[in-house]
């Protein structure tokens, strides 16, 4: 346990050195352009997760809306029920399996924690990144 502090210390202090060497080279410019671009990145991911959620609520009213009206349906088809029962059945299959994709979509990407600390603390989350990337690259 003392050895994983002790290279967890010293992967952050390379973090920090290596920021402290690129603003000192390239300016606070920089740095604050790569803030933004990653919230920018982090506002994307969230509006995909409300893309998302929007297609989930249709998905599942559409659902609605075929279950619903499919006794009628099949009521009022004087000839062969077989385009009706085809249609409702795709069209049910299709809401099944766009609620699935976007339930996940929309779990993984309005429920992540990281999400949103990189929306509103970007530096945190590129330090998270940069951890990782070291701590992968160490194994």
């Amino acid at each position: 346990m003392v050895k994983t502090m002790e290279t967890a210390s010293n992967l952050a202090t390379q973090l920090f050195s290596g920021v402290e060497n690129v603003v000192n080279k390239y300016g606070q410019t920089v740095v604050d352009t790569v803030l933004w671009v990653t919230r920018m990145d982090a506002l994307s991911t969230l509006f995909e997760g409300v893309v998302g959620l929007i297609l989930l609520i249709t998905s599942v009213l559409v659902m609605k809306w075929l279950l619903t009206n499919a006794k009628r349906w099949f009521d009022e088809d004087d000839g062969d029920p077989t385009i009706t029962t085809v249609g409702c059945v795709i069209g049910v299959i299709l809401s099944v399996v766009s609620i699935l994709v976007n339930t996940v979509v929309v779990f993984s990407h309005l429920f992540s924690m990281w999400t949103y600390v990189a929306v509103f603390k970007p530096e945190l989350y590129l330090a998270k990144k940069a951890i990782d990337a070291t701590l992968s690259v160490k194994k």
